[in-house]
């Protein structure tokens, strides 16, 4: 092959015009999440949404206490930024035990409930987003803080699914969130367990492995009405569970429940 070292590449090639990275765009967001985490004992959250797009913030607040499952936030917010501004950040913030005081001045003390980001973001898209973080009432509370906050990887536990649409202009909310709703679908999962290593911590212990897939839940047939459909302790997100013993050197085996009885 002969390189043609006179022929001249534009540098502009393939980069945006000049001044689109400093130009103002709007955003217009819609934001719903369910499966939030609560803690241990509590039915119902005040959900707080911020949402950070480069130097720029919004604080969306529902309009009052709500449960764990289908929260929107029913106000459609604009969002000014710049077009170099592609990463946003997400966060879900408990406001009930603030309920009395301005939300301004007490938004950065709010528990965290979940939090994640999205790179490259794009006007007329539209983000199903899932969260995880530690695990409720975690013993060590600092590092449970850090994990939720994204500075310990992996996390360990699912947290919640933020769904987000960035669209150029106002759109009619209730048929966004009736779309959002009608993609939801049944299905089967299956698991095989083989064996595990390393759970010193659990040594001669009988123990149960739970298998959780965020975003699913069980259903719970007994509902009757519209306020037990949304509520935290309804849904079971605990999709399977198997039985196991861990011997004293931490190795984990799975065994049916006849051979477990004996064991």
């Amino acid at each position: 092959h002969i390189l043609d070292t006179s022929a001249h590449v534009p540098l502009r090639l393939g980069l945006p015009r000049d001044g689109f990275l400093q130009n103002s765009i709007s955003y217009n967001l819609t934001l719903a999440a369910d499966g939030l985490v609560l803690p241990e004992h509590a039915t119902d959250c005040y959900p707080v949404a911020v949402v950070t797009l480069g130097d720029h913030r919004v604080i969306l607040k529902t309009n009052g206490p709500q449960s764990a499952n289908n929260v929107v936030w029913e106000d459609q917010i604009e969002l000014q930024a710049k077009g170099i501004d592609r990463w946003a950040k997400i966060k879900i913030l408990d406001f009930k035990s603030y309920e009395d005081q301005e939300l301004l001045e007490v938004v950065d003390k709010l528990p965290l409930l979940c939090q994640t980001e999205v790179h490259a973001i794009q006007l007329g898209s539209e983000y199903w987003l899932h969260c995880e973080g530690a695990a409720v009432d975690a013993p060590r509370k600092d590092i449970a803080s850090k994990m939720n906050e994204g500075l310990i990887k992996p996390a360990s536990t699912y947290r919640g699914t933020i769904t987000l649409r960035l669209s150029k202009r106002e759109r009619h909310q209730e048929a966004i969130f009736e779309s959002w709703n009608a993609r939801r679908q049944g299905g089967q999962l299956q698991v095989r367990v083989y064996t595990g290593h390393g759970f010193t911590s659990f040594a001669g212990k009988a123990v149960h492995v739970l298998v959780q897939v965020p975003g699913c839940r069980l259903p719970d047939h007994g509902c009757r009405t519209e306020a037990e459909e949304v509520h935290a302790r309804r849904f079971n997100r605990n999709l399977l569970m198997f039985q196991g013993n861990v011997d004293r050197s931490g190795h984990l085996t799975f065994a049916d429940g006849a051979r477990f009885a004996e064991r």
